[in-house]
């Protein structure tokens, strides 16, 4: 609810000290003249984080902003927490990045601005998907070395944020998901996997069969040919194939891939066409990509 201040000696009334109609207040320190109040102020989602100070008799809030940080290891693989690799999709995490909630790019090729705010890897803009206090969702280009990088965000005064580095690899596949559930209460992390030619997810009210078709969507899988600029929508015709196919694994058991590229219309998002396995038994299995022994899968589909 909302902060309230009154005197302990009965003399006032409480008097609202925030309008926000949810309050986690926490740390209340008084100032040594007895004439100011300061505490901590968990933000809303998707606001910046700040410490509030108020004068006694409720009035002049004020937010202090903590400058604008990425926070140590914290650019990874805009799925799950892989290794940013070449041509991926990555978010670098941090802290009052921007003063807007989301902003988000409408048309392709992607910015290498939103909200006055660049993500520059080793110096350079990056394309960029969308910019939150929170995060930025970039995507690097298919030539970036598997090298340590350097990321900074650079705002629209010129200033930026202290470097942070991070290993890019090569090739880090990971597959797309998002949370789901099998029954009230009853929550999974669901692959980003759907039956062929439509918007049907393989989950638990939709499961798979052997021998079904299935469409798989991710990130990390390297270098395409013909390669795509980075903030490029890939093509259709020809499709941009990668020049290492994935392993894909559902369960324990191999499926067939029949096409391993990007996915038409999207930057940075990796297609996987399978064939679903014989031999699972009913109900959910993890789903992994595997190019030698990189690969990372928190996802499952649900099979019948």
């Amino acid at each position: 609810g909302r902060i309230w201040m009154a005197r302990t000696d009965g003399r006032s009334s409480p008097v609202p000290v925030t309008t926000f109609p949810i309050s986690v207040a926490q740390d209340p320190a008084l100032s040594a003249d007895g004439s100011r109040i300061a505490f901590a102020l968990g933000p809303g989602a998707g606001e910046r984080g700040a410490v509030y100070t108020v004068a006694i008799d409720g009035s002049a809030l004020h937010a202090v902003y903590a400058p604008p940080t990425l926070n140590v290891n914290g650019v990874a693989s805009a799925s799950g927490f892989a290794a940013p690799s070449a041509g991926s999709l990555i978010t670098a995490y941090g802290l009052n990045l921007s003063t807007q909630e989301l902003v988000e790019a409408k048309t392709f090729p992607l910015p290498p601005v939103l909200a006055g705010v660049n993500l520059l890897a080793n110096g350079q803009p990056l394309p960029l998907l969308a910019v939150t206090p929170w995060q930025i969702n970039a995507q690097l280009p298919q030539e970036a070395p598997e090298a340590t990088a350097t990321f900074q965000a650079r705002f629209a005064d010129g200033s930026t944020t202290p470097p942070v580095t991070a290993q890019v690899k090569s090739i880090a596949p990971a597959v797309f998901f998002y949370a789901a559930s099998t029954a009230p209460g009853v929550v999974y992390w669901q692959a980003a996997a759907y039956h062929a030619g439509t918007a049907v997810p393989a989950d638990a009210a939709h499961p798979a069969q052997a021998g079904d078709f299935l469409e798989i969507y991710g990130t990390g899988l390297g270098l395409t040919n013909p390669r795509v600029p980075a903030g490029a929508a890939a093509p259709a015709s020809p499709p941009a194939v990668t020049v290492v196919s994935p392993q894909v694994l559902i369960g324990d058991r191999p499926a067939d891939v029949l096409f391993s590229g990007l996915a038409p219309g999207l930057a940075g998002v990796y297609q996987v066409n399978v064939v679903v396995p014989g031999g699972l038994s009913p109900g959910l299995h993890p789903i992994r990509w595997l190019v030698g022994t990189a690969g990372e899968s928190s996802a499952s589909i649900a099979v019948r």
